[in-house]
């Protein structure tokens, strides 16, 4: 509220700022220091016997599911040859996509695995799938009864000489054509000779397919080397390419995201799992030791998400209860915090009350005196 004449408010306005500035006083007192209080993180106004038996439940549930994960992140540490201690919770989420790229390993090409950090690796494997799909696509343009020997013919020679016969006198024109048609039915599933709009219709797509197949050929000791049994020639299952070109790209983004440290800390820790992803795949199964140490972080992290959800959705807490953005001591924040809410929970009812009040008193104008008894500088 404005204070530049001492006629701006009225009677009643000054009694209510009295009123709020007395209940801030008391509150203030019944509390204690405001500066470093044990509830200092919760900013619920509204409290009952019921929501302070279920905040102290929720504390102390996410108490022990924080034990938890710091037992299933050292083991997930173990696995991945990094410390996971003292993390931020940032940090710990980034473990957590780690492990959900490591546990789907086994289904990429364990040479495309091992060199998924190299760009020119993942960027010959994408133009592999992309050749590949196109020349599917331009296959199937070519029409309906064509045996897949076709695409051994040189479509420019086809057409050169199937404008030579079409543009021929009659009847000249008819035997180059019965001659090439001919030769043409022999690539035909049903023997058969094609039709004129048949042949037409398959000269042009035949043309990219034969571009496509020469890019490919190019491409095929590199795609033997990545995708090993995973590449089958022109039955290759081109999607899934693209699939394992996408996998490749998320592992050497997540491994950068969750490795503790700078550029030194990323290459340790790619080195680490290299093997895992590649030569020893089958420990990330399930059942193998590396896979069930993933799965159960990953379980033990969601359950952590969990319950500090539905504690920041009941205490309302007006700061992060982990500290700052990717700071470190995130968990031993957090406990940190119960603890003192556990202690301090006889202040609970009164610090709720304060709470309101302080609202209440900002929202009349009074933050000057919030700020001075939240800072210690003026005593209640």
């Amino acid at each position: 509220m404005p204070w530049a004449d001492p006629l701006t408010h009225s009677r009643d306005d000054l009694d209510k700022l009295r009123e709020t500035i007395r209940r801030m006083a008391a509150l203030a007192g019944a509390v204690g220091s405001l500066s470093d209080h044990a509830l200092r993180h919760i900013g619920q106004t509204e409290w009952s016997p019921s929501w302070q038996d279920e905040l102290l439940d929720l504390a102390t549930a996410l108490d022990q599911t924080i034990g938890v994960l710091r037992e299933k992140a050292k083991a997930l540490g173990d696995v991945i040859g990094q410390s996971t201690t003292g993390l931020s919770l940032e940090a710990y989420s980034a473990l957590d996509q780690l492990a959900d790229v490591l546990l789907t390993a086994p289904r990429v090409p364990a040479g495309l695995a091992r060199q998924a950090h190299d760009p020119g690796a993942r960027t010959r494997v994408a133009a592999l799938a992309r050749h590949g799909l196109a020349r599917h696509e331009h296959w199937q343009r070519v029409g309906d009864g064509w045996a897949p020997q076709l695409a051994k013919l040189n479509a420019t020679e086809l057409q050169a000489a199937w404008s030579l016969a079409s543009n021929s006198w009659w009847p000249k024109s008819a035997l180059a054509k019965r001659a090439l048609t001919g030769r043409l039915a022999t690539f035909r599933s049903d023997g058969k000779r094609p039709t004129d709009p048949q042949v037409h219709a398959m000269l042009g797509p035949l043309a990219e397919v034969n571009d496509e197949d020469n890019v490919l050929r190019s491409l095929q000791a590199d795609a033997e080397t990545l995708l090993g049994s995973a590449y089958q020639g022109l039955d290759t299952n081109w999607s899934s390419l693209d699939s394992h070109e996408k996998w490749a790209k998320k592992f050497a983004d997540v491994v950068t995201l969750a490795a503790s440290g700078g550029p030194e800390a990323a290459e340790k820790l790619r080195a680490s799992l290299q093997p895992l992803v590649a030569e020893n795949r089958a420990l990330l199964s399930p059942s193998g030791p590396a896979g069930r140490a993933l799965l159960e972080y990953r379980d033990a992290w969601r359950q952590l998400r969990q319950k500090l959800d539905a504690i920041n959705q009941l205490a309302k807490p007006v700061e992060p209860l982990q500290g700052p953005p990717r700071a470190d001591g995130a968990l031993e924040r957090i406990q940190s915090a119960l603890v003192g809410w556990k202690s301090a929970a006889r202040m609970l009812q009164p610090w709720c009350l304060w709470r309101k009040v302080r609202d209440q008193a900002i929202a009349q104008g009074l933050q000057g005196v919030v700020s001075s008894l939240e800072s210690g500088a003026r005593s209640a």
